[in-house]
């Protein structure tokens, strides 16, 4: 097997069932100096920033961590996108709505993903702009 598409598949995986687990993955699976991107909202770098936007998202939408279905996958060397349904679990272990799509481009390097970024529709997350 490629060795980038099962790391990613390792880390998205490895994202529930509970918040230490989601936290722990970004600990374990980023590099020290990884960015992130939510392609539209924010940008982290590095596992610690992941993680406290992780806590302060989390607090918001009220969820804990996140059931990945993927979709498809596939890698270019060290390149790998992955197209996924990102369900958030709650505190009690439910699903919280229907899910969010997104596609993922990951860039791997010695063992660690040292650039991420997704892609999904952002409106559901932007406040609206008060006229």
């Amino acid at each position: 097997m490629n060795e980038p598409i099962k790391l990613i598949e390792d880390f998205l995986r490895s994202w529930g069932p509970g918040a230490e687990n989601l936290h722990a993955a970004m600990r374990t699976y980023l590099a020290a100096d990884a960015r992130w991107e939510n392609i539209g909202l924010v940008t982290t770098t590095g596992p610690e920033e992941a993680v406290g936007l992780l806590k302060r998202f989390g607090k918001k939408a009220n969820f804990v961590a996140f059931d990945v279905e993927i979709l498809n996958i596939a890698a270019a060397g060290n390149v790998v996108f992955c197209e996924r349904l990102d369900h958030a679990i709650r505190a009690d272990g439910t699903r919280a709505g229907h899910g969010v799509q997104a596609a993922g481009v990951f860039e791997v390097a010695g063992g660690k993903i040292t650039a991420w970024r997704d892609y999904f529709d952002t409106a559901p997350f932007v406040q609206p702009s008060k006229s």
